[in-house]
């Protein structure tokens, strides 16, 4: 079997506060690009969590600064093309922009969306990290999908 290796865009609708119930036009929708593996070891290696084991959800001050600290690298370096979310009258739509601006009541969706970006980076069980890509697919847009394909 040949590896075919996908950066591609994934779409994404979070589930956030019955997002995917509102009309198309009034969604919030986001595309991400999943971790490479020089993305884990340097996300890794600027918090201090190991994503390859997990981490621990404890309370103490460093741990939830590595916390917040992975979510802003992930939100802001790997998401884009974010879809109606304003700030006063101005849109944001890169990923930066949502954590520099957004407010503590979106931790949630932050949360929503690190956790997809990370799921669908590793891949699933039934899969065993081959699927297609979603432009190849017939998943819906929110089926994780793994970086490499079958041949």
């Amino acid at each position: 079997m040949a590896i075919k290796l996908s950066l591609a865009l994934r779409p994404y609708t979070p589930e956030w506060r019955n997002n995917r119930e509102l009309p198309l036009e009034e969604q919030v929708r986001l595309t991400y690009r999943t971790l490479t593996m020089q993305d884990t070891f340097a996300l890794q290696e600027s918090t201090g969590i190991n994503l390859l084991t997990g981490f621990d959800s404890g309370g103490d001050a460093d741990q939830v600064k590595k916390q917040w600290n992975m979510i802003e690298t992930i939100i802001s370096e790997h998401t884009e093309g974010w879809e109606n979310v304003q700030q006063d009258d101005t849109a944001l739509s890169a990923g930066a922009d949502i954590t520099r601006y957004g407010g503590l009541m979106l931790i949630d969706l932050m949360s929503e969306v690190v956790n997809e970006v990370l799921t669908a980076s590793m891949g699933s069980n039934d899969d065993q990290g081959n699927s297609l890509p979603p432009s190849e697919s017939s998943n819906s847009d929110n089926d994780v999908a793994a970086d490499v394909v079958p041949s």
